[in-house]
């Protein structure tokens, strides 16, 4: 696969920080670069790619020595940047050839993830995510509860059409997410100035949310005991931050917070990693992490197994035009977004544009409307 079928000028999380030990290299398939990450001596991550430029062994299966990669075949050694720094079969008094070297990576570690910047120019003034309400001083205070990783056998546009997508839990989710209605308020969508997110939001006035329970099943049965049940919707939106960040915000009447926090990124064309976590400003003990923990292994679990028995997900970009309606505003925008940062290093090549990306609304007049106006 072509790393340019993906916007490469963003940042993508490859991890949470607990999975990048001092002692062990991990191994890291991301936007279709076979990549290993290991720490150097000063603790800072690395990445690098995984394949030896001697005879292509998978350098994360080696070792980590005096905070540099050890190829597990030839015992070649790479330090951070990537350049060969020992290689045992020749005298010391040999230079080591000039290409003995492979390709690093820009990598920031911030707020317990680990961000990846997978172009080949550097970042500049590109910052990665940055999000307040992940401090723990935050407000009235936050605790996180994080997922495992998943790996999940669906490509990317797919996943991230999931994970913001508001017409799918009263069939994909009627327990972990039970009393939503099927009919979907009328939602805003606002774009960011450089088209690199947008922000979006349920009409806290629709009728639509007087038939929201909010009570019923595992979520319902936790906001019951924890008297943490009114939404105060004014303050209540969705947000695409690009790459592949997505998240829920929620205000309760009582001031507390919550925010379901889903970072997608592409492995390859049909398999995407998963991070998914829980945030909230109530309730901060271990007898409730457990709980939420279980929830949020259940509502990640449901998503992942439906994406992955989607006849589309053995396709590159899932359903290439899908035929939509006003409530699949979010997926549309998230689309509009994603082909918009695609860097086409062809020059012969049609970039993707405002024309091609009208492809995906004008079939349903009522969701182009809705994003046109915006």
């Amino acid at each position: 696969m072509s790393i340019e079928k993906f916007p490469t000028k963003a940042w993508y999380s490859a991890g949470w920080t607990y999975e990048f030990t001092a002692a062990q290299p991990v191994r890291r398939k991301i936007l279709g670069l076979e990549l290993v990450f290991f720490r150097n001596q000063e603790g800072k991550i690395v990445a690098l790619d995984a394949m030896c430029p001697h005879r292509g062994a998978d350098l994360s299966i080696g070792r980590v020595v005096n905070g540099n990669i050890e190829c597990p075949f030839h015992g070649w050694r790479f330090d951070s940047r990537g350049k060969c720094v020992m290689i045992p079969s020749q005298c010391q008094s040999k230079k080591i050839p000039p290409k003995a070297e492979v390709r690093s990576y820009t990598v920031v570690e911030s707020q317990g993830i680990i961000w990846i910047w997978p172009d080949s120019t550097p970042p500049g003034a590109v910052k990665p995510p940055y999000y307040e309400w992940l401090e723990e001083d935050y407000g009235m205070g936050m605790r996180r509860v994080r997922d495992i990783p998943m790996y999940v056998a669906a490509p990317f546009i797919s996943v991230v059409e999931t994970a913001i997508d508001n017409t799918h839990p009263p069939f994909i989710h009627p327990g972990t997410l039970a009393g939503e209605p099927q009919v979907v308020a009328r939602q805003t969508i606002r774009f960011d100035e450089d088209m690199r997110g947008y922000w979006g939001q349920l009409d806290p006035s629709d009728k639509v949310h007087d038939d929201v329970k909010g009570t019923e099943g595992l979520l319902g049965f936790s906001r019951r005991l924890l008297g943490v049940t009114r939404l105060d919707r004014e303050k209540c939106y969705f947000r695409f931050d690009l790459g592949g960040v997505v998240y829920f915000y929620d205000k309760f009447v009582s001031g507390h917070e919550q925010i379901a926090l889903f970072m997608v990124t592409p492995a390859d064309d049909t398999h995407s990693w998963f991070f998914g976590e829980h945030v909230r400003s109530f309730a901060k003990n271990v007898l409730v992490d457990y709980v939420i923990k279980k929830w949020v292994r259940q509502l990640n679990g449901e998503d992942a197994n439906h994406g992955e028995l989607m006849l589309s997900s053995k396709q590159a970009n899932g359903i290439e035009i899908p035929v939509s309606v006003a409530a699949d505003a979010p997926a549309l925008a998230f689309r509009r977004v994603f082909f918009k940062n695609i860097r086409h290093v062809d020059s012969t090549s049609k970039p993707v544009n405002d024309e091609v990306l009208d492809d995906f609304l004008v079939d349903e007049q009522a969701a182009h409307r809705s994003l046109m106006s915006v």
